[in-house]
């Protein structure tokens, strides 16, 4: 069997990982070319025969179907908000909120503004985040004072 008919759709049998392991690594010679085809034609007999005439593009689409139903997922959301550093502490609102925050409160213009960036798991399984890029991009318009990130002046007047 060439490779290309080895990795052809019409050679795929569908097996739990541990008969995957039996059957391709630990015993391969228990399980011979004639046995394997009998799984197949049994299993795609029946209820299973629609199988057959199943294709490539449509296996895969039920797959990531399957997938999206499965259950728990690991999913994580990053959200971006402006605020004020108050002392230790920086108090946020949602980004879309924040001119109007310091319109309504322009005593908070006093402070030092910081871009607030919230990580939230709200998938059920376990996730880890190891790092968040973010890109600014700074209209520095008719700013007064200069514009400073990290200690740093970044340019304008």
């Amino acid at each position: 069997m060439t490779d290309d008919d080895r990795r052809s759709f019409p050679n795929l049998i569908l097996l739990c990982k541990p008969h995957h392991d039996l059957v391709d690594k630990i015993r391969p010679d228990d399980s011979p070319v004639e046995t394997l085809e009998q799984w197949k034609l049994q299993r795609e007999e029946g209820e299973s025969a629609a199988l057959r005439s199943i294709t490539e593009d449509r296996l895969e689409e039920l797959i990531i179907e399957a997938i999206r139903h499965a259950g728990p997922t690991r999913l994580v959301t990053v959200e971006f908000g402006g605020g004020a550093l108050l002392g230790a502490e920086a108090v946020g609102v949602p980004i879309e909120l924040w001119q109007t925050l310091l319109d309504s409160n322009p005593h908070l213009c006093a402070f030092d503004k910081v871009l607030v960036t919230t990580v939230r798991k709200v998938g059920a399984l376990r996730a880890a985040v190891e790092s968040v890029d973010v890109f600014l991009g700074v209209e520095m318009g008719g700013t007064a004072a200069p514009l400073t990130m990290l200690g740093r002046r970044l340019s304008g007047p």
